[in-house]
């Protein structure tokens, strides 16, 4: 057997092998030659180390010269921990963890939908350059990017014995101190009031389109670096600063090829899925709920129930909670009935894919079976490793207070508006009619002024309560932006949204307030070890391998890694 080339990174295809090495091993000793290290209960051979780096890319084979024993060295204690890991979870039954069983069941699904997709989409003809570039040309509007200020703030509410004037003054003195030199970032996350203090006071990429006009008119005069003068708003004033500065630009059909490329795929990959739904019959038994079933069986509180069922796939009211969380972010709050029919249709067309490939014996294709086969193990081995580094960081139970003091504003309730939003249809003649007159909406004291507006032009409104920006998201990313930084009776500018312009008026607002470590410890724990995972992994893996009494040859690492056996 000839030496394959080093690698750059032992990386997940690590996982695959352990399969392979599950069993227990048969008995070496350190001092065999074709054995590179020893550990309670079995070993790790040179054939081991080189159907690893198989595994890997061509480009992650390639090391640079003098590399190859330290990163082998890695890569054989990391297939001895995956080892122990493996065995660690069958002891202790964890393969058959609801949740970890679940996971596994919807990764298979997502495989056997994508493998039944990609075999359809074969017979489609390919995406042509003419095709790309006649999409640019009809789409010149959709390739270009406005001006975008890097902004940040320092807040200070008003209320609890502070007045507009004693806030502005402060703020003030704050202005004049980064003017002679002080940090804004610094000073943002010592003395701001707004949730962002924790990010030093980063509001993000701002464009003008994003934020109401009023703020857009100061944010888009100031010179780089230098802090406006304090800003009145409804329940507070800020202080802002740009720090970097975007200018406009359209982008050239090179820049955006691959993007066009990607959006007229994913045009086809819907179009088989919906010719899919049409021709799939749905298995028995078979429970989809409509818009209000969906509503009362996430709001009854059985976290048991079924939210649906095709065939032998089956999703609990908990679970789908889980997923919709999972698809928001922490930043994002509740999940709201929009995000949960969306989410039923995708889970819904992928389960009916999935039990239509069972029925048909597609699962046991080849090219699919072996896909299929590693799916179980890969998730194990990663279920098994994140407890570990999870209990890792809770031996330090002060280090994780620590930590959660410092990122304080991560671990907040989100910021929740009661909002009015007026909807009206897109006129025939376009929307210019109409965006003078919704301009000026917010300049109408006068109570139920969308409800007027909506009675004149023909649309509605929506009455929204206490709901996150995150449901704003799924309209567009600009009406979110807008409405997280509105007042309480502001109205903002008119937005299009598709075939609708739209008005929101916030009527309340409630600021993000952090929440008692002992109620987000897990979700603090889980922080952790995303921020600390390297420091963690390497703790993890020391532990494991000095209780199991891990020794290696260093002898015979240094010969494979000198690719001289044979």
């Amino acid at each position: 057997m000839k030496r394959r080339h080093g690698y750059v990174a032992f990386l997940g295809c690590i996982a695959l092998l352990t399969m392979h090495g599950a069993c227990a091993p048969e008995e070496s000793t350190l001092n065999d030659p074709d054995t590179l290290a020893v550990y309670k209960g079995g070993s790790i051979s040179v054939q081991d180390l080189d159907e690893a780096i198989l595994k890997l890319s061509p480009a992650q084979r390639q090391i640079a010269p003098g590399e190859a024993v330290e990163r082998n060295q890695a890569m054989v204690r990391r297939l001895a921990v995956n080892r122990l890991l493996a065995e660690q979870a069958e002891a202790s039954g964890v393969d058959q963890n609801q949740g970890l069983l679940e996971l596994h069941m919807e990764k298979r699904q997502k495989v056997v939908a994508d493998f039944l997709i990609q075999s359809r989409s074969a017979s489609l003809p390919q995406v042509s350059p003419d095709g790309v570039r006649r999409y640019y040309e009809e789409h010149r509007d959709l390739f270009g990017q406005p001006e975008r200020r890097l902004t940040s703030h320092i807040y200070r509410r008003v209320g609890d014995g502070v007045d507009r004037d004693t806030a502005a003054s402060e703020l003030g003195e704050l202005r004049e101190r980064v003017l002679r030199g002080e940090s804004f970032g610094a000073l943002a996350e010592r003395t701001s009031d707004s949730e962002t203090a924790h990010g030093k006071g980063e509001l993000g990429w701002l464009t003008r389109d994003s934020i109401s006009s009023d703020l857009a008119e100061v944010i888009f005069s100031l010179d780089l670096n230098v802090p406006s003068e304090p800003v009145v708003t409804g329940d507070g004033v800020h202080l802002f600063v740009v720090t970097t500065i975007s200018t406009a630009r359209d982008y050239a059909f090179s820049d955006v090829e691959g993007q066009i490329v990607g959006a007229l795929r994913n045009e086809q990959r819907l179009g088989i899925v919906s010719t899919l739904m049409e021709e799939l019959p749905l298995p028995e038994p078979a429970f989809v709920p409509e818009s209000e079933e969906l509503r009362l069986l996430l709001g009854a509180g059985d976290p048991h129930a079924a939210v649906f069922q095709i065939g032998e796939s089956t999703v609990t009211v908990q679970r789908f909670r889980q997923l919709m969380e999972r698809s928001l972010g922490a930043q994002d709050g509740s999940p709201t009935i929009d995000l949960a029919e969306v989410m039923l249709r995708a889970l819904v067309q992928r389960a009916r894919i999935y039990e239509y490939c069972r029925s048909e014996g597609m699962l046991d294709e080849p090219g699919l079976r072996s896909r299929l086969e590693n799916i179980h193990q890969e998730d194990l081995l990663a279920f098994i490793t994140e407890q570990a580094l999870t209990q890792e960081a809770r031996r330090d139970a002060e280090v994780l207070e620590a930590y959660y003091r410092t990122n304080r504003g991560r671990f907040s309730s989100p910021l929740c508006l009661d909002v009015n939003a007026l909807v009206l249809p897109l006129p025939e003649d376009g929307a210019e009619a109409i965006m003078t007159r919704l301009s000026l909406v917010g300049e109408d004291t006068v109570g139920d002024r969308l409800e007027r507006v909506a009675a004149e032009r023909g649309g509605h409104v929506e009455h929204m309560e206490k709901v996150t920006v995150g449901h704003f998201r799924r309209w567009s990313s600009r009406a979110a932006r807008i409405v997280s930084t509105m007042e309480v009776s502001e109205c903002s500018q008119p937005i299009r949204i598709g075939q609708t312009i739209v008005v929101l008026e916030v009527t309340n607002r409630w600021e993000p307030e952090p929440l008692p470590y002992s109620e987000v410890s897990d979700q603090v724990a889980r922080a952790y070890v995303a921020d600390h995972r390297q420091v963690l992994f390497e703790k993890v893996t020391q532990r494991i391998l000095d209780e199991a009494g891990y020794e290696s040859n260093q002898d015979n690492l240094e010969f494979f890694s000198r690719g001289d056996f044979s």
